[in-house]
């Protein structure tokens, strides 16, 4: 029974051709299969120290809305978001009021550059959107982080190199000299006395 089965389905095969479309279809899975150099030019909304060497981290597409006309692809790790909205949530409830009416009006950000303050500042980051950290991966879907590194350095420079206009504390002029200034004498220049020809 099992033999005429088996002979019957051969003939089929023959007649049709299924194996070979069974074969193909099975063949195209298999090289449809992503791999790193697929990655090539992808973002990952994540800052490369949330990484840590040798461990896995499972990335996936981020969502987006529908109607958005952004067509750039944004890797993120679900487990990484969540730590991130629970840092974000325990730094605003350690966070006290905004209240500072001293505050200059302008500051100078990490790259050297004048950013006006606005009115109220404190909302800019709810009406713009939080700008969240990212990196692009290499041609090889890699990413070592060299230049967010060289980025940083760059900054620290900038950091060192900064001047700052503030003046020295003031201090109530004394009525006496102090040793310092006592030292600090100035010499002073002998006068001749002309001589009148009689």
């Amino acid at each position: 029974m099992a033999e005429r089965r088996a002979k019957l389905l051969q003939e089929m095969e023959e007649e049709f051709g299924i194996s070979n479309l069974v074969e193909e279809e099975f063949g195209q899975k298999e090289k449809e299969k992503y791999s790193s150099s697929d990655l090539q030019g992808l973002t990952v909304e994540h800052t490369i120290d949330s990484f840590q060497e040798g461990q896995t981290v499972v990335l996936t597409l981020k969502d987006k809305g529908v109607l958005e006309e952004d067509d750039s692809d944004i890797l993120v790790n679900v487990n990484i978001v969540d730590q991130e909205k629970a840092k974000k949530n325990t730094e605003l409830k350690k966070r006290r009021p905004d209240y500072k009416p001293y505050e200059e009006e302008e500051s100078v950000d990490d790259m050297a550059m004048l950013k006006h303050k606005t009115i109220l500042s404190k909302y800019d980051e709810e009406i713009d959107g939080e700008k969240k950290k990212s990196f692009r991966l290499d041609s090889v879907g890699m990413a070592d982080g060299s230049w967010e590194k060289e980025i940083e350095h760059i900054r620290e420079n900038l950091r060192n190199q900064a001047q700052s206009l503030d003046l020295p504390a003031m201090k109530i002029a004394s009525e006496y000299y102090s040793a310092d200034e006592m030292e600090a004498k100035f010499k002073k220049t002998k006068r001749r006395v002309k001589r009148l020809r009689k």
